[in-house]
C-alpha cells in the first residue's frame, strides 16, 4: 500500500520556484524594454534629422536666391558699361553741336563731330548686347570637347597629331576639317569628310572632326573688309588682331613666322617688262599679302598669347590654336599641323602650325 508525501513545502522551495517565474519572465521584460528605447531612440534622431534637413533646404534656397541676384547683377554691370559709353559719346556729339554754335568758323568740322557723337551713341546704346556668357561656361564647353577628343584618341589608339586640312569641295559647315591620324607617319585621305575615317591604307585611318577654329574663320572671313592675306606673315597679323579684337580670345598675342624651305622666286609683274602686249596678257599685279599659295614655301607660323580666355593649353583643338591653324590651312591651301606647347602654363598658350611645300 504505497502512501503520499504530505509534508508543506519549505521556504527554500518557494523561493526556487520564484527565481524560475522571474527567470522565465525576465526576457520578455526586456524584450520590451529594449523595444521602447529603440523606439525613443528613432523618434528622437527624426526629432533631430528634421530641423537639420530644413535648415539644408534653407540654405540651398538662400544660395540659389544668391547665385540669381549675382547673374543679375554681372548682367547688369555689363549692359551699364555700354550705357555709359553711349552717354558719353551723346555727350560728345552735344558739347560739339553746341560750341559749333559759338565758333562759325569750325561750324562744319564740329557740326560733324556731333553728329557722328550722337549717332554712335544712340546706335551704343540701343545696340548693345543683353545677353552674356560668363567664361566659367566657355571654359566647361571646351572641357567638354577636350574630354571628348582624348576619350576618341585614347581608346582609338591615335597618334595624338593634328592636321587641319581645307576641305572646300567637301560637304562640310567649315572649309577645313581636322584629322587625327591613328599612325605617326601619316597619309591624308582624299575627300575627308567628319567621322570615323576607315582607310584601306592604315597610314591614312584616324578620325576627322569640325574644328572650333573653322567655325571661328567662317565669322572672322564674314566681317574682314578685305581678302584673307595669303603671305604668312600678313596672315599672321590678320589671325592675331581677330583674337584679340574681334573675339576677344587673349590680352595680347604675337606671331612669328620662319620658312623652313625654299623661296620660291617672284612671278615677273608688269612693271618688270617695257612690252605693252605683255602687260595686257599678264594683268595688275597683285597686291601685297596676296601671293599665290603655291609659291608659299615651307615654314611655320608660332602664335603666344597672354592671359587666354580658356586655359586648357594642353586641349586638342584648342580655340585660339584651331582658329590659326584653320586660317593658315585655308589662306595656303594646304594641310597644316598643329604643335602646342605646354609648357607656359594657364597664363599663356602658345602653339606652332607648320606646313610644308604645296605638291604639284
Amino acid at each position: 500500500m504505497s502512501q503520499h508525501d504530505s509534508t508543506p513545502p519549505t521556504e527554500t522551495d518557494t523561493t526556487a520556484a520564484g527565481e524560475e517565474t522571474a527567470t522565465a519572465t525576465d526576457p520578455a521584460t526586456d524584450a520590451s524594454t529594449t523595444a521602447r528605447a529603440d523606439g525613443a531612440e528613432a523618434t528622437a534622431t527624426a526629432s533631430a534629422e528634421a530641423p537639420a534637413r530644413e535648415t539644408l533646404q534653407a540654405e540651398v534656397r538662400s544660395l540659389e536666391a544668391e547665385n540669381t541676384r549675382l547673374r543679375t547683377a554681372y548682367a547688369a554691370a555689363q549692359r551699364s558699361r555700354y550705357r555709359r559709353t553711349a552717354i558719353a559719346l551723346c555727350l560728345v556729339g552735344v558739347v560739339s553741336g553746341a560750341v559749333g554754335l559759338l565758333v562759325p568758323a569750325a561750324q562744319r568740322v564740329l557740326f560733324a563731330i556731333g553728329a557722328t557723337g550722337l549717332f554712335a551713341g544712340v546706335m551704343t546704346y540701343y545696340l548693345s548686347p543683353t545677353q552674356f556668357v560668363a567664361a566659367t561656361i566657355g571654359d566647361r564647353l571646351v572641357e567638354a570637347n577636350v574630354a571628348t577628343l582624348n576619350a576618341f584618341v585614347q581608346t582609338l589608339g591615335l597618334s595624338g597629331a593634328v592636321v587641319y586640312v581645307p576641305t572646300p569641295d567637301t560637304p562640310s559647315r567649315t572649309a577645313v576639317v581636322a584629322f587625327l591620324p591613328q599612325a605617326t607617319t601619316y597619309t591624308i585621305p582624299p575627300d575627308l569628310t567628319p567621322g570615323i575615317v576607315p582607310a584601306e591604307d592604315p597610314a591614312g585611318q584616324g578620325i576627322a572632326t569640325v574644328p572650333v577654329g573653322g567655325l571661328l574663320l567662317e565669322e572672322f572671313r564674314r566681317a574682314l573688309t578685305g581678302e584673307l592675306a595669303r603671305e604668312p606673315a600678313a596672315l599672321g597679323d590678320q589671325l592675331g588682331e581677330a583674337i584679340t579684337d574681334q573675339f576677344e580670345l587673349a590680352a595680347t598675342v604675337e606671331t612669328d613666322v620662319a620658312i623652313t624651305g625654299e623661296t620660291t622666286p617672284p612671278a615677273e609683274t608688269a612693271a618688270d617688262t617695257d612690252d605693252p602686249a605683255d602687260t595686257e596678257a599678264m594683268g595688275t599685279p597683285s597686291q601685297p599679302g596676296q601671293l599665290e599659295p603655291d609659291t608659299v614655301p615651307a615654314g611655320r607660323l608660332t602664335v603666344v598669347s597672354t592671359e587666354p580666355v580658356f586655359a586648357t593649353a594642353t586641349a586638342y583643338d584648342h580655340p585660339i590654336g584651331s582658329f590659326v591653324a584653320s586660317g593658315v590651312a585655308v589662306a595656303l591651301d594646304r594641310p597644316v599641323e598643329l604643335q602646342v606647347d605646354t609648357t607656359p602654363g594657364d597664363t599663356e598658350y602658345q602653339a606652332t602650325v607648320s606646313w610644308e611645300a604645296a605638291t604639284e
